[in-house]
């Protein structure tokens, strides 16, 4: 039985959490675990977020004086309905930050709603438990938005007060004192078409713990609770039901469907499938040529979690880079030997492996094969090399077999950024196996200025006691001299000397010459 007044009411709401009551018997499945799990809750706190295990740290706390708001109540129901019900709402935590806090009216300890699904409409029935702190001015409580159907309200089983306050049905408390609420109410159902999939909304009264329950009256039903923290569904005496835990929320949406057809697909072991592309830099030096390889590998298909690279003999692995490389070995394969590497975990996908490896070329003018790197197991290899001299030496091509030579502009920046000199050489393969050879001319060293004076002045002063005293200044370029070597004349003394503004401590030789030592020049002249 519901009684309709029209009455305004200020209203401030706090939120602690409360122990939720007994839910519907049904059989013991996950849905009614989950349910039984929330019924165990026990939990109350206060305003402030303080927790107390029995009623009288309830009333201990609620006798304390609250500040009242700064702004009359009756500005409150002046408000949009929802930007009242917002600003006024407290939650488990505490009451919200503002200038001045409201004191508390009533709190919202749990809601739990059950909502049975007809062909045109649902039947919701919701009970919620709360207490009414205010002792003078009653509470008014917003229930539902006056676009469903309401058909019955009764707090503890019996008749209530219920008005309209804006778009929502609103229930009077006068009383302090802990309340169950039984509302009922229908809702319009969506329909894509007759029997087909459908969907309806509605709004709750928010709490920190809140459960819902749904009944479709078809079997194997694909249904959706939304916001739910976690949901359990099944199917019995061709029903659907289902149990939803709720977030702290002021609206709930019910969709649902036919379950789709589950179709086993039978599981197929797929072998992996390799491509690979390499870049190398060739770096020839004194008696050895240093080779760094990047192997690129696309795994498709399935993981894999090695690979193996093969190397000619006169070849000595250096080091083994990439992502996640557990261990690395060489082991004597054929005529080569072959590097085997070990990933922590199988990959898919891309992956960079590097190789650091050298060979000896003997001094002077040789002819040299270049090391030829195979990464084994794969579909297809392509790859491209470029050749730079770190010494004063002359390279060229002088043997090609089943390779094309390149400019080396068409080289990846990559490579380009590796290289310390420019590059030289370059050329491209597309199989294995290939050949290459480069002649290496070693021509003879010729001599260079090691240190040079550009420019000398001297500036000398006769003093009045007879003494001639004398400064020099020398502009020089120094590649590699340690010191400056001076003469001076007959009787004279060395008094001080700067070597870039820098005061340095000369040393003398067993000749008698002055030792002034030496910065090596920025730029080498």
């Amino acid at each position: 039985m519901i009684k309709f007044a029209r009455i305004v009411v200020v209203l401030l709401v706090g939120v602690w959490l409360w122990p939720i009551q007994g839910s519907t018997q049904q059989q013991q499945s996950a849905r009614q675990r989950l349910k039984e799990r929330f019924q165990q809750r026990n939990i109350q706190f206060d305003a402030a977020g303080q927790q107390f295990s029995t009623n009288e740290g309830w009333q201990q706390q609620l006798d304390e004086p609250v500040a009242q708001s700064a702004a009359p109540p009756a500005a409150v129901g002046g408000r949009d309905d929802r930007e009242a019900r917002e600003a006024d709402a407290l939650t488990v935590t505490g009451v919200m930050s503002r200038a001045e806090p409201a004191p508390v009216r009533y709190a919202i300890y749990q809601s739990e709603y059950r909502a049975e699904i007809e062909e045109e409409i649902a039947k919701v029935h919701g009970t919620v438990t709360l207490e009414v702190f205010a002792k003078t001015g009653g509470a008014a409580i917003p229930l539902v938005n006056t676009s469903v159907g309401l058909s019955d309200v009764t707090i503890n089983r019996r008749p209530s007060v219920v008005t309209r306050r804006g778009n929502r049905y609103v229930l009077l408390v006068d009383k302090a004192g802990k309340y169950t609420v039984d509302l009922e109410f229908f809702v319009k159902l969506s329909r894509e078409r007759e029997h087909g999939p459908g969907q309806f909304a509605f709004e709750m009264l928010p709490s920190p713990i809140a459960l819902v329950d749904v009944e479709l009256p078809q079997p194997e039903m694909d249904l959706f609770v939304e916001p739910s923290i976690k949901l359990e569904k099944e199917t019995v005496a061709n029903k659907t039901l289902a149990t939803a835990v709720l977030p702290y929320t002021e609206q709930v949406t019910i969709r649902w469907s036919p379950a789709a057809r589950r179709i086993e697909i039978p599981s197929v072991k797929l072998e992996p499938r390799l491509h690979a592309e390499a870049e190398t830099l060739i770096s020839v030096e004194e008696g050895i040529a240093h080779g760094a390889t990047r192997l690129r590998y696309s795994i498709l298909q399935a993981e894999v979690s090695d690979f193996s690279v093969l190397l000619s003999g006169d070849v000595t692995v250096l080091n083994v880079q990439g992502n996640d490389v557990r261990d690395w070995k060489v082991l004597p394969k054929d005529r080569g030997q072959a590097v085997e590497v070990y990933l922590a975990h199988g990959i898919k996908g891309l992956y960079d492996l590097r190789l650091e490896y050298e060979q000896a070329i003997g001094e002077g003018s040789v002819t040299v094969q270049l090391p030829e790197i195979i990464a084994l197991g794969v579909e297809r290899e392509a790859g491209v090399v470029g050749i730079q001299a770190r010494t004063n030496v002359e390279v060229a091509l002088s043997r090609l077999k089943d390779a094309v030579e390149i400019d080396v502009k068409e080289l990846p920046a990559s490579l380009w950024q590796e290289a310390s000199h420019p590059i030289l050489l370059a050329y491209k393969y597309l199989k294995h196996p290939l050949e290459a050879e480069i002649s290496i001319t070693r021509h003879k060293e010729v001599s260079v200025l090691v240190a040079a004076i550009d420019s000398a002045s001297y500036v000398t002063l006769l003093t009045d006691e007879g003494k001639m005293l004398t400064g020099a200044t020398f502009q020089m370029r120094n590649n590699v001299k340690q010191f400056m070597r001076l003469d001076l004349p007959e009787g004279a003394t060395f008094l001080s000397c700067f070597v870039s503004g820098n005061p340095v401590k000369p040393a003398q030789d067993e000749r008698g010459q002055i030792l002034v030592p030496l910065e090596k020049s920025e730029a080498l002249g």
